[in-house]
Protein backbone atom coordinates (compact mmCIF):
# COMPACT_ATOMS: atom_id res chain seq x y z
CA UNK A 1 0.00 0.00 0.00
CA UNK A 2 1.37 3.36 -0.89
CA UNK A 3 1.68 6.32 1.43
CA UNK A 4 -1.46 8.04 0.13
CA UNK A 5 -3.80 5.64 1.90
CA UNK A 6 -4.17 7.32 5.29
CA UNK A 7 -6.53 7.75 8.22
CA UNK A 8 -9.59 5.55 8.48
CA UNK A 9 -8.99 4.08 5.00
CA UNK A 10 -5.58 2.82 6.08
CA UNK A 11 -6.86 1.56 9.42
CA UNK A 12 -9.76 -0.27 7.73
CA UNK A 13 -7.43 -1.87 5.19
CA UNK A 14 -4.87 -2.93 7.79
CA UNK A 15 -7.61 -4.29 10.04
CA UNK A 16 -9.04 -6.33 7.15
CA UNK A 17 -5.60 -7.75 6.39
CA UNK A 18 -5.03 -8.66 10.04
CA UNK A 19 -8.44 -10.37 10.16
CA UNK A 20 -7.84 -12.27 6.89
CA UNK A 21 -4.46 -13.52 8.10
CA UNK A 22 -5.98 -14.61 11.43
CA UNK A 23 -8.80 -16.44 9.62
CA UNK A 24 -6.21 -18.21 7.44
CA UNK A 25 -4.09 -19.03 10.48
CA UNK A 26 -0.95 -17.31 9.20
CA UNK A 27 1.20 -14.66 10.87
CA UNK A 28 0.96 -11.21 9.36
CA UNK A 29 3.48 -8.46 10.01
CA UNK A 30 3.29 -5.01 8.42
CA UNK A 31 6.68 -3.61 7.47
CA UNK A 32 7.58 -0.08 8.50
CA UNK A 33 8.90 1.62 5.37
CA UNK A 34 9.17 5.00 3.66
CA UNK A 35 6.80 5.56 0.77
CA UNK A 36 4.30 3.00 2.08
CA UNK A 37 1.27 2.99 4.33
CA UNK A 38 3.59 2.96 7.37
CA UNK A 39 5.94 5.70 6.13
CA UNK A 40 5.02 8.16 8.82
CA UNK A 41 5.99 7.53 12.43
CA UNK A 42 2.92 9.33 13.79
CA UNK A 43 0.48 7.54 11.49
CA UNK A 44 1.99 4.14 12.24
CA UNK A 45 1.59 4.76 15.96
CA UNK A 46 -2.06 5.66 15.27
CA UNK A 47 -2.49 2.36 13.38
CA UNK A 48 -1.02 0.41 16.28
CA UNK A 49 -3.36 2.16 18.73
CA UNK A 50 -6.38 1.49 16.49
CA UNK A 51 -5.59 -2.18 15.78
CA UNK A 52 -4.53 -4.12 18.90
CA UNK A 53 -3.58 -7.21 16.86
CA UNK A 54 -1.34 -5.33 14.41
CA UNK A 55 2.20 -6.72 14.46
CA UNK A 56 5.17 -5.09 12.77
CA UNK A 57 8.34 -5.86 10.92
CA UNK A 58 10.38 -2.99 12.32
CA UNK A 59 12.84 -1.06 10.17
CA UNK A 60 13.51 2.07 12.18
CA UNK A 61 16.09 3.28 9.67
CA UNK A 62 13.21 4.58 7.54
CA UNK A 63 11.89 6.73 10.38
CA UNK A 64 15.38 7.97 11.26
CA UNK A 65 15.89 8.97 7.63
CA UNK A 66 12.43 10.44 7.06
CA UNK A 67 12.70 12.45 10.28
CA UNK A 68 16.31 13.43 9.56
CA UNK A 69 17.17 12.32 13.09
CA UNK A 70 20.86 13.17 13.03
CA UNK A 71 21.05 14.04 16.70
CA UNK A 72 19.67 12.17 19.68
CA UNK A 73 15.94 12.83 19.49
CA UNK A 74 14.25 12.27 22.82
CA UNK A 75 10.94 13.19 21.19
CA UNK A 76 11.04 10.08 18.98
CA UNK A 77 11.71 7.62 21.81
CA UNK A 78 8.10 7.25 23.06
CA UNK A 79 6.92 6.66 19.48
CA UNK A 80 9.64 4.06 18.89
CA UNK A 81 8.74 2.38 22.19
CA UNK A 82 5.12 1.99 21.06
CA UNK A 83 6.18 0.42 17.77
CA UNK A 84 8.86 -1.75 19.37
CA UNK A 85 6.17 -3.20 21.65
CA UNK A 86 4.59 -4.63 18.48
CA UNK A 87 7.79 -6.16 17.11
CA UNK A 88 7.41 -9.48 15.34
CA UNK A 89 10.43 -9.13 13.02
CA UNK A 90 13.43 -6.81 12.79
CA UNK A 91 15.19 -5.37 9.79
CA UNK A 92 18.72 -4.31 10.55
CA UNK A 93 20.61 -1.51 9.01
CA UNK A 94 21.85 1.73 10.48
CA UNK A 95 20.74 5.09 9.13
CA UNK A 96 22.32 8.39 10.04
CA UNK A 97 19.31 10.59 9.33
CA UNK A 98 20.69 11.57 5.93
CA UNK A 99 21.16 8.17 4.26
CA UNK A 100 19.06 5.02 4.56
CA UNK A 101 22.09 2.83 5.23
CA UNK A 102 25.57 3.79 6.26
CA UNK A 103 28.83 1.88 6.42
CA UNK A 104 29.12 1.10 10.11
CA UNK A 105 32.65 -0.24 9.72
CA UNK A 106 34.20 -3.54 10.74
CA UNK A 107 34.05 -2.57 14.41
CA UNK A 108 30.54 -1.04 14.32
CA UNK A 109 32.02 2.30 15.34
CA UNK A 110 29.41 4.51 13.65
CA UNK A 111 27.85 6.89 16.21
CA UNK A 112 24.30 5.79 15.34
CA UNK A 113 25.05 2.13 16.08
CA UNK A 114 24.48 2.60 19.81
CA UNK A 115 21.00 4.00 19.24
CA UNK A 116 20.00 1.18 16.90
CA UNK A 117 21.37 -1.41 19.31
CA UNK A 118 19.26 0.08 22.10
CA UNK A 119 16.14 -0.02 19.89
CA UNK A 120 16.77 -3.58 18.72
CA UNK A 121 17.24 -4.72 22.31
CA UNK A 122 13.92 -3.06 23.29
CA UNK A 123 12.17 -4.80 20.41
CA UNK A 124 13.65 -8.16 21.35
CA UNK A 125 12.69 -7.74 25.02
CA UNK A 126 9.13 -6.91 24.02
CA UNK A 127 8.97 -9.89 21.68
CA UNK A 128 10.36 -12.21 24.35
CA UNK A 129 7.59 -11.21 26.76
CA UNK A 130 4.97 -12.59 24.36
CA UNK A 131 6.93 -15.38 22.68
CA UNK A 132 5.66 -18.93 22.95
CA UNK A 133 7.81 -22.06 22.72
CA UNK A 134 8.85 -22.53 19.11
CA UNK A 135 8.30 -18.90 18.12
CA UNK A 136 10.96 -17.31 15.92
CA UNK A 137 11.96 -13.66 15.77
CA UNK A 138 13.02 -13.04 12.16
CA UNK A 139 16.02 -10.76 11.81
CA UNK A 140 17.06 -9.55 8.38
CA UNK A 141 20.25 -7.63 7.70
CA UNK A 142 18.60 -5.55 5.02
CA UNK A 143 21.35 -3.94 3.00
CA UNK A 144 20.22 -2.87 -0.41
CA UNK A 145 22.26 -2.56 -3.59
CA UNK A 146 22.97 0.76 -5.30
CA UNK A 147 21.18 3.15 -5.06
CA UNK A 148 20.37 2.13 -1.47
CA UNK A 149 24.00 1.32 -0.85
CA UNK A 150 26.44 4.16 -0.46
CA UNK A 151 28.31 4.66 -3.70
CA UNK A 152 31.35 6.65 -4.71
CA UNK A 153 30.23 7.62 -8.17
CA UNK A 154 27.38 7.51 -10.66
CA UNK A 155 28.40 4.01 -11.75
CA UNK A 156 27.37 2.35 -8.51
CA UNK A 157 30.81 1.60 -7.05
CA UNK A 158 30.05 0.80 -3.44
CA UNK A 159 32.31 2.02 -0.63
CA UNK A 160 31.49 -0.90 1.66
CA UNK A 161 31.14 -4.63 1.34
CA UNK A 162 27.53 -5.62 2.00
CA UNK A 163 28.51 -9.15 3.07
CA UNK A 164 30.95 -7.81 5.67
CA UNK A 165 28.32 -5.30 6.83
CA UNK A 166 25.75 -8.10 7.14
CA UNK A 167 28.17 -10.06 9.34
CA UNK A 168 28.70 -6.99 11.54
CA UNK A 169 24.93 -6.57 11.85
CA UNK A 170 24.55 -10.26 12.71
CA UNK A 171 27.11 -9.85 15.46
CA UNK A 172 25.36 -6.73 16.76
CA UNK A 173 22.00 -8.49 16.77
CA UNK A 174 23.46 -11.43 18.68
CA UNK A 175 24.79 -8.97 21.25
CA UNK A 176 21.39 -7.22 21.46
CA UNK A 177 19.72 -10.64 21.85
CA UNK A 178 21.98 -11.63 24.74
CA UNK A 179 21.51 -8.28 26.46
CA UNK A 180 17.73 -8.58 26.06
CA UNK A 181 17.79 -12.04 27.61
CA UNK A 182 19.79 -10.75 30.59
CA UNK A 183 17.53 -7.72 31.06
CA UNK A 184 14.17 -9.40 30.48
Amino acid sequence: MNSFKIGSQAIDLLNELVEEAAAAGIPYFVETHRGRITQDLHRTVDYVHAIPELRLTIDLSHYVLAGEMVDESEQAEPFFDILLNRTSALHARVSNGQQIQVDIGHDAAHPMTTRFMRWWEKGIRSWLQEAQPGDVLPFVAELGPPSYAITMDNYGSEISNRWEQALVLKSLMEEAWHRALRNN
